[in-house]
């Protein structure tokens, strides 16, 4: 769905509705929400009206704020009921995003999370590099591929070029995506995963 099919918005978006654009079309969730230490929305994405937005990512929030006045921390709650799916994630200084699901949908992918958790948090000034580490570590990359197998990765108007090394071998619960380790044109080498919506993201671990 392009911006001109989506609900008309009740303000002009800011960068951060790119980051949640993004994270929609990576996990199939139809609405992404930034929200406050007070529950307020900053700025969404999605196929909801804007007041229909507001509530939904201000329920989210409500249910966030009272889990952690009972547990302290909490960095993530995910809710499944028969209609849809929710989660909502903690970001610096109280603010965080939520995510609508699809129906029934039984879990989100991790990769997406937290790069949208890295990517608002820098938009925003966060002191990123002060945070815990992210369950994962990897970038959402653009992969030309042929039968689920990467050719080039895109890089602004340039694609390189990916000479597959080897296979890599998923987890028996993530044994959907497909793992390649992989050295691109300009030398580096890095392992390259296609998780089952088939987008792709580059592990930055060695």
């Amino acid at each position: 769905m392009t911006n001109s099919e989506l609900p008309p918005r009740d303000q002009a978006p800011t960068p951060f509705a790119d980051i949640l654009r993004e994270l929609c079309r990576r996990t199939g969730g139809d609405c992404a929400v930034l929200v406050d230490d007070e529950g307020e929305t900053v700025d969404y994405w999605g196929r909801l009206d804007p007041f229909s937005t507001r509530v939904f990512a201000a329920e989210l929030a409500i249910l966030h704020a009272s889990a952690r006045s009972r547990l302290g921390l909490v960095e993530e709650i995910f809710v499944r009921n028969r209609y849809r799916s929710f989660v909502i994630r903690a970001l610096p200084e109280g603010y965080a995003f939520a995510l609508r699901l699809p129906r029934r949908a039984a879990s989100v992918s991790e990769r997406a999370l937290a790069s949208a958790e890295r990517q608002l948090s820098l938009e925003a000034g966060f002191p990123w590099m002060t945070r815990p580490q992210s369950r994962v570590s990897c970038r959402p990359v653009g992969i030309e591929e042929r039968d689920s197998r990467p050719l080039s990765l895109r890089q602004g108007e340039a694609a390189l070029s990916i000479d597959i090394i080897g296979r890599v071998k998923s987890p028996a619960e993530k044994k959907r995506e497909q793992g390649f380790r992989v050295r691109l044109e300009n030398g580096e080498e890095g392992t390259l995963i296609r998780e089952p919506l088939g987008r792709w993201y580059l592990d930055d671990e060695p």
